[in-house]
């Protein structure tokens, strides 16, 4: 099976639309959207040009660990998105997925 580098998978992206209906989500939405986006950026310049960008002040707050609870905003956020794909999935499934 071969494998295509990310960025060949972009084909059926379209900017424009994207945009357009960014306008029109919510601020949850526009914020993952963003986040993702900023992903995407970050692979596509790596797989480009070789380099490492930094991942931005967004995404190292998402990621810095509370000190009075060891815990950080993306900690709480896969527990949560764990808990979901429990209860859609049930435990059985997900347990057998996993183990």
């Amino acid at each position: 099976m071969k494998i295509q580098n990310a960025t060949s998978a972009r084909s059926r992206f379209d900017d424009k639309a994207a945009n357009s209906s960014l306008n029109r989500s919510s601020g949850i939405a526009r914020g993952i959207r963003r986040g993702t986006l900023g992903r995407w950026a970050r692979l596509r310049t790596y797989e480009e040009k070789g380099d490492l960008v930094d991942v931005g002040p967004v995404r190292r707050e998402f990621e810095r660990r509370d000190s009075s609870t060891a815990y950080s905003a993306r900690d709480l956020h896969e527990c949560l998105a764990r808990y979901w794909e429990v209860v859609a999935f049930g435990s059985a499934q997900v347990t057998r997925r996993e183990w």
